[in-house]
């Protein structure tokens, strides 16, 4: 799974000489430094609901890694891919990014400091590249670049 090599390369190149040899999974005020949670991503509630708890199991939110996607369940062409199937990849590769763009953008700019936060969401090589039998999941992907585009530009100066 992507996500556990992004966790374990940010937190052991987050971890300092002296703590390599301690507990990696708390820091020296008792908080975790890593929590994995499993949500659906399409429910933007349950999205606020875990991003408020983490910020406060943690104190602050400075790094989101939003990597959520499926494909359709059919592959086909555009116009035999099921609608369910569609609305399905939309809703989870663009619009669950979203509400965790919104999550975390609402608790990063309540956070003091010059650095607020930093988000990645990753795409695929299908964002930029079509290929055949595709065209939910390329235009979901895709969708996601410019939206992290755009985002990007709305809180240039905001510091997150």
């Amino acid at each position: 799974m992507i996500y556990k090599c992004v966790i374990k390369a940010f937190v052991y190149s987050t971890c300092h000489s002296k703590s390599r040899s301690s507990n990696r999974g708390s820091n020296s005020m008792g908080r975790p430094l890593v929590n994995i949670y499993v949500l659906d991503v399409t429910l933007e509630t349950q999205v606020q609901h875990v991003f408020e708890e983490a910020a406060a199991n943690f104190g602050r939110l400075d790094y989101v890694v939003s990597a959520a996607g499926v494909v359709s369940a059919m592959l086909g062409d555009m116009a035999s891919t099921p609608m369910e199937d569609w609305k399905r990849v939309l809703d989870t590769n663009l619009n669950g990014t979203l509400h965790v763009l919104r999550a975390a953008a609402h608790i990063m700019l309540r956070q003091s400091g010059p650095k607020r936060g930093s988000i990645v969401n990753i795409t695929s090589v299908l964002s930029v590249r079509s290929m055949s039998n595709s065209a939910a999941y390329t235009t979901s992907k895709h969708a996601v670049i410019e939206l992290t585009r755009s985002v990007a530009i709305d809180y240039l100066c905001e510091g997150a």
